[in-house]
């Protein structure tokens, strides 16, 4: 939150998303990506959030146009 930075993970965080006056569901519906191995190659999808969210470049680069 401090950083407006993401998070790699796999982890979808729904013990903390449902809880009551949550200050990072924001942060959980929107910084968090997801990855995954294929071989011995680290991937990360281009559109992590789906069609409609940010872009991987957008997440990593906020301040760019």
């Amino acid at each position: 939150m401090e950083t407006d930075g993401v998070v790699i993970s796999n982890d979808k965080y729904e013990d903390l998303l449902y809880e009551q006056e949550n200050k990072y569901t924001d942060i959980i519906r929107t910084k968090v990506i997801m990855y995954m191995f294929v071989g011995d190659t680290f991937m990360i999808s281009h559109d992590p959030n789906g069609r409609t969210g940010p872009t991987l470049d957008q997440l990593l680069n906020p301040n760019a146009k």
